[in-house]
């Protein structure tokens, strides 16, 4: 059996990830962070994001630095579980 490498195991780790509503709708760009529940991510956007609402998605990246686009950011590999949390609903 072959070894894995730091990219295979950063490929097979699940995050997930969070953006505010602009970032995300306008960019694909999940500027909040990267978390390893989904408790804590919808916790940090209620944190951080003010607005109506943020996304969260549970997503791998590559882990290669080769697969980072211009602006430095990571794409992901594969995605899931995307929602919207409209900050209002979530805490009524």
């Amino acid at each position: 059996m072959a070894e894995l490498t730091q990219a295979d195991h950063a490929a097979e780790r699940w995050l997930w990830w969070v953006g505010d509503q602009d970032s995300v709708e306008q960019d694909a760009l999940y500027n909040i962070g990267s978390y390893a529940t989904r408790e804590a991510a919808i916790a940090a956007g209620l944190r951080d994001e003010d607005d109506g609402g943020f996304y969260i998605i549970e997503a791998r990246t590559s882990g290669d630095e080769d697969d980072r686009d211009e602006d430095d950011r990571e794409p992901f590999i594969e995605a899931r579980n995307m929602e919207f949390i409209n900050r209002e609903a979530w805490q009524s």
